[in-house]
């Protein structure tokens, strides 16, 4: 009979390290740690780097430990999930960077490219430079809250229209994943994209809320953002 094996892993601060600044506080970086047969493997939380970036500092309340470890425990589950036959530590690593990436990190700049060259076409140039000065500052969602409030209505609509033919789908998938995903911080891995029903249940959702959006182009969009 065959050996079984069990997978373990866990999230942890790694106290062998400096603390480094996470949004003013000091904080020690979170590792996971991954053991089968006994034998460990360590990496560092994409979650932690993620979060810390100083555009995740501007909303009134700032990431927490708590948020980190959720997010990583849900993939690390997934990724449990995943591994079938011929399991391997450094396999689940080389998984682990593929499926942690968060779909709308990755469209962050190039919907902020968007907002620029549509301020700057529609005759708007220090609107343009305005998100170009804060593109490090704040998250396109919250850029898009802000000028909500400060944009005439008319120009507002517009810049949000056409984002369905200009822009990547970061709106409709982030929209999608705050009424999905209850976390003081939205974000949206390739894991979670790639859960069963969940391509189905946003195209439901695109066509009843966002219907200028193609949901084929925006399925193109983001199998090309994530491979």
């Amino acid at each position: 009979m065959d050996k079984e094996y069990t997978i373990s892993y866990k999230t942890y601060f790694n106290e062998r390290l400096k603390p480094v600044l996470f949004h003013g506080k000091e904080m020690h970086p979170l590792y996971i740690q991954v053991i089968f047969d006994r034998k460990p493997i360590y990496f560092k939380s994409y979650f932690f780097d993620l979060l810390a970036k100083e555009k995740y500092g501007s909303n009134p309340v700032k990431p927490a430990a708590e948020d980190i470890i959720q997010k990583e425990e849900r993939l690390l589950g997934f990724l449990s999930g995943q591994q079938k036959d011929g399991f391997s530590l450094e396999q689940f690593k080389t998984d682990y960077q593929y499926y942690c990436r968060d779909l709308l990190d990755l469209m962050d700049e190039g919907f902020k490219n968007y907002m620029i060259t549509f301020f700057f076409d529609d005759g708007k140039p220090e609107l343009s430079r305005l998100v170009i000065g804060s593109k490090d500052l704040i998250t396109a969602d919250g850029l898009m809250d802000a000028l909500k409030d400060s944009l005439k209505p008319g120009l507002y609509n517009k810049l949000v229209e056409h984002t369905a033919y200009y822009a990547p789908p970061y709106l409709p998938l982030h929209e999608f994943s705050k009424k999905r995903i209850e976390d003081s911080f939205v974000t949206f891995s390739v894991f979670q994209w790639q859960e069963p029903g969940i391509e189905d249940e946003f195209a439901f959702y695109l066509n009843k809320v966002y219907r200028d959006y193609n949901i084929t182009e925006v399925k193109r969009q983001i199998s090309q953002v994530s491979d």
